[in-house]
């Protein structure tokens, strides 16, 4: 299974390479914000805060966070950023499968882009459950692509050379596996799309973007193995989209999946 992946290593370039434009991130607090008032919630509770990059905007609002992260340089970033008004956030060095509160301590958790960075995904949600109160939500801030996807044919090329050399890859829960999971906590689902954003990026950038190794998925790999696969990957890849200096869009469905539980 191995263990949960820190970003620690990734740090100081994490925000610039994760950014997203101001107005989507004002309509994700926004969006934050309404679920928020609806439960009368106190203080949030937000799972892999890393760098606050959804936190801070809160706390500048004037709403109490409570962060949790595995990486302290994450962490330290977050803190380097804070603004000097607002409500500065409480952070906990602390496992996702092992959250350090006691049970019915929030009204509202939330989580971004972490399930399939744990060590134990069905624990991370039990726990996540566990320290809501009885009535409380779980907003689950997520990034869909629909086809047609431009990079769907680049992962394919990459899956076909890991699966030719028999490298085991971490597994990642699919969404319906996650919302089965929930359901079994006896989660009901609302879905609330805050944005849709058109990225754009030429072949080259994104084949770049791969060999800087800027994404998680990259990071399993030690670093020769990485190193022999991408040479394999990038002929198969250039013989594919031709021109590098294309620009090709992507469409990202931006939501909050809003997990009621108990009523």
């Amino acid at each position: 299974m191995g263990d949960s992946v820190s970003f620690d290593h990734a740090a100081e370039f994490y925000d610039v390479t994760r950014a997203d434009p101001a107005w989507v991130a004002a309509n994700l607090t926004d969006a934050l914000l309404a679920e928020r008032s609806v439960i009368v919630a106190g203080s949030v509770l937000e799972v892999g805060i890393g760098t606050g990059r959804i936190a801070r905007p809160l706390s500048a609002r004037g709403v109490r966070v409570v962060g949790v992260d595995i990486a302290p340089l994450m962490l330290a970033q977050l803190t380097a950023q804070l603004q000097a008004d607002g409500e500065p956030p409480d952070l906990l060095l602390a496992d996702a499968t092992r959250l350090p509160f006691v049970a019915n301590t929030f009204r509202m958790a939330m989580m971004t882009h972490v399930l399939h960075l744990v060590s134990d995904w069905r624990q991370t949600v039990a726990e996540t459950v566990r320290v809501l109160e009885d009535d409380g939500v779980f907003v689950h801030v997520v990034t869909s692509y629909p086809e047609p996807n431009p990079w769907t044919k680049s992962k394919a090329l990459w899956d076909e050379i890991v699966t030719s050399h028999q490298f085991q890859r971490r597994t990642r829960p699919t969404p319906d596996e996650i919302a089965g999971e929930l359901r079994s906590h006896g989660g009901k689902l609302r879905e609330n799309e805050f944005a849709r954003l058109d990225d754009r990026l030429t072949p080259g950038d994104n084949l770049e973007r791969m060999r800087q190794r800027i994404d998680s998925w990259t990071w399993e790999y030690p670093d020769e193995l990485f190193g022999a696969f991408f040479s394999e990957f990038e002929p198969r890849y250039r013989v594919h989209y031709g021109d590098m200096d294309t620009v090709l869009i992507n469409t990202g469905v931006h939501q909050l999946e809003v997990w009621s539980f108990g009523g």
